[in-house]
């Protein structure tokens, strides 16, 4: 398992992989995703799952989730994130939680969210298919 975005940076070695949300500041998304691909095929995978926490976006950015926080990603980056990593090939299905409609009354965030992963996504629908 890789974990992207986490904040917490406290020194212990986790079960997973895990790539903080100041890595990819400092980082770049291209870097990481060729930290993320390099570690997939070392352990031999072709094919994940991509489970997507919406709180890895700044609370500046998107504070109806149910841990808001910072440091985080802002849309553009999170977009640019999603796109990279299924522009790998790898990515057979994509999944999206933590979103809490009750904490965006109005829709705005929903519509903002819909937007980013439409952007990232986009790629994958006008890609010609193979023959």
């Amino acid at each position: 398992m890789i974990q992207i975005g986490d904040r917490e940076e406290d020194g212990e070695t986790p079960p997973v992989t895990r790539f903080t949300a100041r890595e990819i500041q400092r980082t770049g998304i291209a870097a990481l995703t060729e930290r993320v691909v390099r570690h997939l095929e070392r352990r031999g995978l072709d094919r994940v799952w991509l489970h997507l926490d919406l709180d890895v976006l700044d609370a500046r950015v998107l504070p109806a989730v149910d841990s808001p926080g910072h440091p985080g990603l802002d849309f553009p980056q999170l977009s640019a994130l999603v796109s990279a990593l299924t522009a790998t090939g790898r990515v057979t299905g994509l999944d999206v939680a933590i979103y809490d409609p009750e904490l965006d009354p109005e829709g705005a965030y929903a519509a903002r969210i819909t937007d980013c992963l439409a952007h990232a996504l986009t790629p994958l629908a006008t890609t010609e298919a193979p023959a």
